[in-house]
């Protein structure tokens, strides 16, 4: 094998053809090829961020609507218990209430009971005096 000037000029030919090359397509295109990536690179941390604050305001709502839950389950237990407080409550009035009116009516009854009980006798003592008086015929 030889080596002669074709050689060399082929050599020099190639270098330059890959110096113009470079400067012309490679050096566009790896920085074309850098920028996409740094725009891929900031987009996936941009969505990440947005994937981790979407995860924590979930969560945090999660927690408030949970929190709401237990606060709406302690008020609604705190009014049955107040309903149920208010009804024996009310329940007691009431028996209290009709205890009273039946003693007051068992009263009233037995006043009229001896009231005529009282009548009875009364008229009782009048017509044996009445049933005497028509048997003895006349006065005693």
């Amino acid at each position: 094998m030889e080596f002669n000037a074709t050689f060399l000029v082929s050599a020099i030919s190639f270098i330059i053809f890959t110096l113009i090359m470079n400067k012309l397509l490679y050096q566009p295109l790896s920085d074309i090829i850098a920028k996409r990536q740094q725009y891929v690179d900031a987009n996936s941390a941009e969505a990440k961020g947005n994937y981790d604050l979407a995860t924590s305001i979930k969560a945090d709502k999660e927690a408030k609507i949970n929190c709401s839950k237990a606060e709406v389950k302690k008020m609604i237990a705190e009014e049955v218990a107040n309903s149920k407080e208010q009804k024996n409550r009310l329940e007691k009035e009431k028996k209290a209430e009709v205890a009273q009116m039946l003693a007051s009516q068992k009263s009233d009854l037995d006043k009229e009971k001896s009231d005529a009980s009282n009548q009875i006798e009364s008229k009782l003592d009048d017509l044996s005096q009445v049933i005497i008086e028509k048997l003895t015929g006349g006065s005693i």
